[in-house]
């Protein structure tokens, strides 16, 4: 199981970060989850940064988005062990976290129920379940972290997919380029987490249906 290892990487590269954000959650729930050590190997401090401006990134325009559309519903896609409901305020959205059963039954361990957060089981590799997500608009899926462990084939299907139930809904995204692949692709081997979709620039962003309306 792959997927649950890599999100105990980006779990304690946020309970860790002082600087751009405080995540008094993902400290909690760090505490209690087990730590391998050949994880702790891979989080070099680098790594820790980088994963950290990103969530920094992508709270700033979560929070931009909810400001703008109050009590709209939030989607993470491979939301793992997301913390971003409780840093920006739960109440503030109906926040949808989608995972494979593994990495939900990681969370389950951790998190304590919410009215607000749903959590639920799915694979984006097959998104027959977007139809009836029941997600009111607005609507803005989050994919933070995850597509980079997807095949490309994967994501065209998956945004297809959510393209034809949620029309005109805005999606927040990090992708990784080409170079990365090639630096690190057999590092993240070592950790059982086989790199997928890469991009060579904002054309392989918008083949798949996208309208690109900022990049950072």
């Amino acid at each position: 199981m792959s997927l649950p290892r890599t999100l105990l990487l980006t779990l304690r590269a946020r309970a860790a970060e002082t600087q751009l954000f405080t995540d008094e959650t993902a400290a909690r729930w760090a505490d209690q989850l087990p730590w391998p050590d050949d994880l702790a190997a891979f989080l070099t401090p680098g790594f820790a940064a980088s994963f950290a401006v990103r969530t920094r990134l992508l709270d700033a325009r979560t929070d931009a988005f909810l400001t703008q559309h109050p009590s709209a519903t939030v989607v993470e896609l491979g939301a793992g062990l997301s913390t971003r409901p409780q840093r920006l305020g739960v109440d503030r959205a109906r926040w949808l976290l989608l995972d494979l059963p593994e990495a939900v039954a990681m969370r389950q361990q951790v998190a304590q129920p919410d009215a607000h957060i749903n959590v639920i089981e799915a694979d984006l590799l097959h998104p027959d379940w977007a139809a009836s997500l029941g997600a009111s608009a607005p609507v803005l899926f989050i994919a933070e972290g995850v597509l980079l462990f997807l095949p490309p084939q994967g994501i065209g299907r998956l945004f297809g997919a959510l393209g034809s139930a949620y029309p005109g809904a805005r999606i927040l995204l990090d992708a990784a380029g080409h170079g990365l692949r090639a630096r690190q692709a057999q590092r993240f081997t070592t950790i059982n987490a086989p790199l997928g979709w890469t991009v060579g620039g904002l054309a392989d962003v918008e083949a798949l249906g996208v309208t690109i309306r900022a990049t950072w």
